[in-house]
């Protein structure tokens, strides 16, 4: 008897939508319609998706860096990505 064990690309791709150009009006049905949104950034400019996730009332998981762990104010949850070593 044979076991299939999904692999992780098995599951994401069964779990996670992922998308090409979508419209401003999509974007906010998605938001709302989300379970959560989840950005796991090494690098991030200033976290405009965490800021209009929150103001649609989805949770935001963010990664614990300086432009994300400012602009969560204790809303969004912070966790510890994989940290790049920088070559130098």
């Amino acid at each position: 008897m044979k076991f299939l064990i999904p692999s992780k690309k098995n599951i994401v791709e069964k779990s996670v939508i992922f998308t090409d150009y979508i419209s401003e009006v999509d974007k906010w049905a998605l938001y709302k319609n989300a379970i959560t949104t989840v950005l796991p950034s090494l690098y991030e400019g200033f976290g405009m998706p965490a800021i209009e996730s929150q103001q649609a009332g989805t949770p935001v998981i963010v990664s614990f860096i300086p432009s994300l762990k400012e602009i969560s104010r204790r809303v969004c949850h912070l966790y510890r990505s994989c940290q790049p070593k920088w070559s130098g």
